[in-house]
């Protein structure tokens, strides 16, 4: 995104070797679909071979392979999951709400305004130049739309055009504004009450959109984080956890395996291990002890298919996270009401999601959101193990 940034900005000071190279890096470092914003990155790309081979053991070029991977394999990442073609349109809203349809109708905003309101030479470069400012982001947003296999992160490189397109949107929609109320008059456009009015009210309801829904993320999904903060008081705390810190303490998950945030949330010699849940994709894997980054891993496939050798039966968990919700089957207990084996730690409360509005659970709403959400327990839950050893 930042770098995506550098280079347009630089392309706009005709810096193209700036330009040239931030796009460059964000597709070596960052994320190889990012070339799609920019050329030129084959120079730049021999070194990452080089590094990549040493350390894989044989020649690869590991960006290509990603893309080899996810657009000219038959299964590819719709393996994963696919969405609608709305998705995007959907989470753009939700990120930055009134910029980004602002973003969308940025283009023909412009070429409107360049019809409408000037037809001058000078006027006629600025806009060839808007439009290449625009390209990139339509161009991202297209190929994305049409891949079935659809995720947030994929928007991350253009945030911030998002913002670019919604600011020449906005200025634009000033020209149309005051062309209509004003006609053509010496003052410029930007100085009239009408437009600086107009530019508030749409930055105060853009601001107050955001907070909302920051403050609903916060709310409704503050919990792993702080339940998963909790463990090195745990670890740390003799009379809650009598074990030496020699012995590996396996932290279980089973269904709420993708909310893990991090290995730096773990205590030393704790080790994260699945339990078997519903979830019957591929779950990750540690790397091999010995030459991890070039012995081909064991147990590993690209279809995305289960495998068992995963799991640990839960009877070997010193620990476990679960979300307590209402419904249980046998694959996904309520650990919670196991009270003979598990004793819980600590609780977050976390957004129900079938239970609660749509509306109210994307964004914040002071006194309406707490009757429109349901919120159940996340939990840190101890074996009862552990508590007889500790007498």
């Amino acid at each position: 995104m930042y770098l995506t940034s550098v280079a347009i900005a630089a392309w706009l000071q005709n810096q193209n070797q700036l330009s040239i190279f931030a796009i460059a890096v964000s597709a070596i470092v960052a994320w190889p679909f990012a070339a799609l914003l920019g050329v030129g990155i084959a120079i730049d790309i021999v070194p990452v071979i080089l590094i990549d081979s040493h350390f894989y053991g044989k020649w690869v070029v590991a960006p290509l392979n990603i893309v080899l991977y996810n657009i000219f394999t038959e299964h590819g990442p719709d393996l994963y999951g696919v969405e609608p073609w709305y998705y995007y349109i959907i989470n753009g809203f939700l990120n930055f709400n009134i910029a980004f349809p602002l973003a969308i109708i940025s283009l023909p905003i412009l070429f409107f305004s360049k019809l409408i309101v000037s037809a001058d030479d000078t006027n006629r470069n600025v806009t060839a130049v808007l439009c290449f400012c625009l390209a990139p982001f339509y161009l991202w947003l297209t190929v994305f739309i049409l891949q079935p296999h659809k995720e947030e992160r994929f928007l991350f490189p253009i945030y911030t055009l998002i913002c670019l397109s919604a600011a020449i949107c906005i200025d634009h929609l000033q020209r149309l504004i005051s062309w209509a109320k004003y006609g053509r008059k010496a003052i410029h456009y930007t100085q009239y009450i009408l437009n600086k009015w107009f530019v508030i009210g749409l930055l105060m309801l853009h601001a107050s959109g955001s907070v909302s829904r920051c403050f609903a993320l916060y709310k409704n999904y503050q919990a792993p984080l702080h339940v998963y903060g909790d463990l090195m008081k745990v670890a740390h705390n003799s009379s809650l956890h009598p074990l030496s810190s020699y012995v590996q303490v396996n932290l279980c998950v089973g269904k709420e395996w993708y909310r893990f945030p991090s290995s730096f949330f773990l205590p030393e010699n704790w080790k994260l291990m699945f339990v078997k849940s519903e979830f019957k994709g591929q779950l990750p894997k540690y790397f091999e002890s010995e030459n991890p980054t070039s012995s081909i891993p064991s147990h590993m496939n690209d279809m995305n298919l289960e495998e068992p050798t995963r799991y640990i039966n839960v009877s070997k968990c010193h620990y476990l996270v679960d979300l307590d919700v209402p419904t249980e089957s046998k694959l996904e207990p309520r650990y919670s009401l196991q009270t003979k084996q598990w004793k819980v730690l600590y609780s977050g409360d976390f957004l129900f999601s079938s239970g609660s509005s749509s509306l109210f659970r994307a964004l914040y709403v002071p006194f309406l959101t707490s009757k429109k959400v349901k919120y159940i327990k996340y939990n840190l839950l101890q074996t009862t193990r552990l508590a007889k050893r500790r007498k």
